[in-house]
C-alpha cells in the first residue's frame, strides 16, 4: 500500500514539474515571440520612408507632406515607429487632411512596404469671390457656393468669373449665399455663355438687385428672388424677335430682366 502511495506521490511531482517546465517554456517562446515582432517593427525595410502627394492644385503638397510626416514621426508606446507600414493608420491621416476645406478626400495607398501615396481629391472651382471690388481678398468657391480656398498671390486670370455680395462678407468654410440661389445664378451664367455671351463679374447687391456684367461691359439685371430660368427665357424672346441683336449689346447699357415678361434696356451714352 505504501509503495503504491509513493509510486502515486512520485508521479505527481513528476507531473507538477513537466507542467512547470511547459509553462516556462510557453513564457519563454511568448517573450521570443514578442521580441521578434517588436523587432520586426522596427525593421527600416518595413518603415515608411517617402511620401508622394497627387491630385493637389488649391492646397500646397508641402502642407500635407507636412502633416503627414508629424504623424508618422510619432512614437507607439514611446519606441515603436509609427512609420511601420502595418501600424500606421490611413483613416487617421485622411482625417487630418480632411481639416483642410478645400480637400474632400484622400485616397492613402501603401506600396513597397517604404512608400505612401496620397490621392487627393479637391472642390472644383466655379467662380471666385472676391470681398472687395479692389480684390484685396478672394476665394474660389465650389458648384454649390462653399468657400473652401483662398486665392494666392491676388493673381486672377482674366477667363474667371469673379462674384462679389454687397449684403455680407464671407470667410473661409462660409457658404456665399444660399445653395438654391447660387446655383441659379452659376446656371444663368452658363446659359449666357451658350449664347456666346460671356460674364466676367456679378455683383450681388445690398438691395438684392443681381447684375451680370459682360466683356462688352453691358449688364443684365435681375433679382435674387427671380425665376432665372424665366429671366433668361424673356432674353432669348427679346433676342428672337430682334428688338435687339447680340451684335448690339455692346451698345447697350443694360438689360433690366426684373419685371417678368416686360424687359427695359437702354444705349450706351457715347
Amino acid at each position: 500500500m505504501s509503495n503504491q502511495r509513493y509510486i502515486s506521490d512520485s508521479l505527481r511531482k513528476k507531473k507538477k514539474k513537466v507542467k512547470k517546465i511547459k509553462i516556462y517554456l510557453w513564457a519563454i517562446f511568448s517573450f521570443l515571440c514578442i521580441v521578434g515582432f517588436l523587432y520586426v517593427l522596427t525593421i527600416p525595410a518595413f518603415q515608411i520612408q517617402e511620401v508622394k502627394v497627387t491630385g493637389t492644385m488649391f492646397v500646397d503638397k508641402s502642407e500635407i507632406e507636412q502633416k503627414t510626416n508629424t504623424l508618422l514621426d510619432r512614437k507607439f508606446l514611446g519606441f515603436i515607429p509609427n512609420r511601420n507600414i502595418f501600424l500606421f493608420s490611413k483613416h487617421e491621416l485622411e482625417e487630418l487632411l480632411k481639416q483642410n476645406p478645400a480637400i474632400i478626400s484622400a485616397k492613402i495607398r501603401k506600396d513597397f512596404f517604404h512608400i505612401l501615396t496620397i490621392d487627393v481629391k479637391e472642390h472644383e472651382k466655379e467662380m471666385i469671390y472676391c470681398t472687395t471690388l479692389e480684390k484685396t481678398e478672394c476665394f474660389y468657391l465650389n458648384k454649390d457656393g462653399f468657400v473652401y480656398a483662398p486665392v494666392k498671390g491676388f493673381i486672377i486670370p482674366e477667363q474667371e468669373i469673379i462674384i462679389y455680395n454687397e449684403k455680407e462678407v464671407k470667410k473661409l468654410q462660409d457658404t456665399f449665399i444660399q445653395k438654391e440661389v447660387y446655383v441659379d445664378i452659376s446656371l444663368f451664367v452658363k446659359n449666357l455663355a451658350r449664347q456666346e455671351i460671356k460674364i466676367k463679374e456679378v455683383y450681388i447687391k445690398a438691395d438684392s438687385t443681381v447684375e451680370f456684367v459682360s466683356w462688352e461691359n453691358t449688364r443684365f439685371i435681375t433679382s435674387i428672388f427671380d425665376e432665372y430660368k424665366k429671366d433668361f427665357a424673356n432674353l432669348i424672346a427679346l433676342f428672337e424677335k430682334q428688338a435687339i441683336t447680340k451684335e448690339q449689346l455692346q451698345n447697350i447699357e443694360y438689360i433690366d430682366l426684373r419685371f417678368g415678361n416686360k424687359v427695359f434696356y437702354k444705349n450706351k451714352t457715347n
